[in-house]
């Protein structure tokens, strides 16, 4: 569907800035099995809808302000950028990119035995494609994190936890915070789920 002339509505809350529209609707419609919902190709923006149903805009470089075309909370994504999808049925995904015309289709398999299909947009994001685990799958590694991380920061002296891998990158040390906090914040909704 195409709507001339009229803001696009503000339901979706992700954007990708696309370096051309077109070439992006084509790629995330014919190739990736979006749905296109409304394009505006006067305003250089589209949404189309992802695997889940969810809406994405497409802001081509003519959008001076994305986050204004997006609800809260909004996350904008620049090229180069990694969006992962989850999967359950990565052999038919598979299919549906090969019969999209894909042929530089990346397969990897994590260290937890995720398997992982990749893709590189005509703006150069990386599409992948991960198979879901298992609850149980997903129980285990989260139970096992702790450790993991006591064992790659066995051994680091005081100022190695400052180091990064580049200027304006989070340090080791900040690294490892953050993963506190992150699980402290999720601790009332486990035992709100536990409770229940």
């Amino acid at each position: 569907m195409q709507r001339e002339g009229r803001d696009l509505p503000k339901h979706a809350r992700v954007a990708l800035q696309v370096n051309n529209l077109a070439s992006s609707i084509t790629f995330y419609v014919n190739r990736l099995g979006f749905q296109l919902v409304e394009s505006q190709p006067h305003a250089d923006r589209a949404v189309v809808l992802d695997p889940d149903g969810d809406p994405i805009l497409l802001a081509g470089p003519a959008v001076e302000d994305v986050s204004t075309h997006l609800d809260e909370p909004r996350i904008v994504y620049k090229p180069g950028a990694t969006l992962d999808f989850l999967e359950e049925n990565l052999n038919a995904r598979l299919a549906t990119l090969t019969t999209g015309g894909l042929t530089d289709i990346r397969q990897e398999q994590t260290e937890e035995g995720d398997r992982k299909l990749s893709i590189t947009d005509p703006s150069h994001y990386t599409i992948s494609f991960v198979q879901q685990r298992s609850p149980e799958k997903t129980l285990a590694l989260y139970s096992r994190g702790g450790n993991d991380v006591a064992v790659v920061l066995a051994g680091l002296a005081e100022t190695d936890l400052d180091l990064t891998r580049a200027p304006q990158e989070w340090s080791i040390r900040q690294i490892v915070h953050h993963l506190a906090e992150t699980d402290s914040m999720h601790l009332m909704i486990f035992a709100s789920a536990l409770a229940q």
